[in-house]
């Protein structure tokens, strides 16, 4: 499939998410679970450049799209755990992508660099206090469970 192909395919399925309305309410897309489940299979299948991995990164979708999902929809188990899993695989280190050396080559170092780039605006997007309220009382009922 040829990289323009690709592209298209990640910025539909990433449009298909949903929207963040001019008010605080973020809009799901009709078939938001089916998109997301569709972004990890892209990034299980990312190539040896993370070519799908930097494409969202490029996108910022996880401040426009998964952390507002987060927010307003974290009542929704199954939507919660979908888009927990993805913003898991998205932040993984570089280091862990790229087996835990620096690459050498040119080319190859630029693609760490701008991976590295995408971490860094992750963590902002990762400062927000209703985003931790969230992921600490879905904690606790998880771990209310598993003590009892």
């Amino acid at each position: 499939m040829s990289s323009a192909l690709i592209s298209a395919e990640i910025t539909a399925t990433c449009n298909a998410l949903g929207d963040a309305n001019k008010s605080t309410k973020y809009i799901l897309g009709p078939h938001c679970k089916e998109s997301a489940k569709d972004l990890i299979k892209y990034l299980r299948r990312d190539d040896e450049t993370h070519s799908i991995r930097r494409q969202l990164g490029d996108t910022n979708v996880v401040h426009t799209d998964l952390i507002p999902i987060i927010i307003h929809f974290s009542d929704n188990e199954e939507l919660f755990d979908i888009i927990l899993r993805l913003l898991v695989n998205l932040t993984t280190p570089a280091m862990i992508l790229y087996n835990e050396e620096i690459p050498g080559d040119k080319v190859v170092r630029q693609l760490y660099h701008q991976i590295i780039s995408h971490l860094q605006k992750y963590k902002i997007a990762f400062a927000n206090e209703a985003l931790w309220k969230i992921l600490r009382t879905q904690l606790t009922s998880i771990l209310n469970i598993v003590s009892r």
